[in-house]
């Protein structure tokens, strides 16, 4: 599996497509369900991969639709702002690229700026380029996670950063239970989701 740009190539900006089919398979049946109550999808059991629940869900949001966000966090700056954000994104996707071994990169181990995790899935659309878990954190869930939030971008041309809520609920395929999270994008462009029991999905 190689991305349009290659762990190597750390140098220069890489060029985002948008035609890695890795990430195409994310979308085709996720479901992203915005909670509009605070007893509305919290599981009485736990996650095999993340301990604990998601009880402490706050209510108060009223459902979206799948092709748009309630809140989102990174919408459309300012001319400087951009240009600081693109510095950022650049900075962090070389740093996790210098990280990486030659060859298979799914499964390495990475530092996503003082957090471990675990890439899970390379590509160029939706202007990211890592899925990474991480701690408390399987890899399935984290595609999922992506997968989820990826059904608020209008297409794979546009930045998923500019649609992401602050709260979703994501489906185990496992338990078939629904865990909330919470999102945000940090100062270095990383999108962080976060819930159950110090649970962490990272994508850059």
């Amino acid at each position: 599996m190689a991305a349009s740009s290659g762990p190597g190539e750390v140098s220069g900006e890489p060029t985002f497509e948008n035609t890695y089919p890795a990430f195409q398979p994310l979308n085709d049946d996720a479901e992203l369900h915005v909670p509009d109550s605070a007893d509305e999808g919290a599981p009485s059991g736990p996650e095999p991969t993340l301990p604990g629940t998601a009880a402490d869900q706050p209510g108060g949001q009223p459902q979206q639709p799948d092709t748009q966000a309630q809140s989102v966090q990174g919408a459309q700056p300012g001319a400087g702002q951009h240009q600081t954000a693109q510095a950022a994104k650049m900075s962090t996707y070389n740093s996790l690229s210098e990280q990486l071994p030659q060859g298979e990169a799914n499964g390495a181990a990475v530092n996503v700026h003082g957090t471990p995790a675990t890439v899970c899935q390379m590509g160029d659309g939706y202007n990211i380029a890592f899925v990474m878990a991480g701690a408390n954190t399987s890899c399935d869930f984290a595609r999922s996670t992506a997968g989820r939030l990826m059904t608020l971008a209008p297409s794979s041309q546009d930045d998923l950063r500019a649609y992401i809520p602050a709260q979703v609920t994501v489906n185990s395929s496992v338990t078939q239970q629904n865990y909330s999270l919470t999102c945000n994008i940090d100062e270095h462009e990383v999108i962080r989701c976060t819930g159950g029991n110090n649970a962490e999905v990272l994508i850059v």
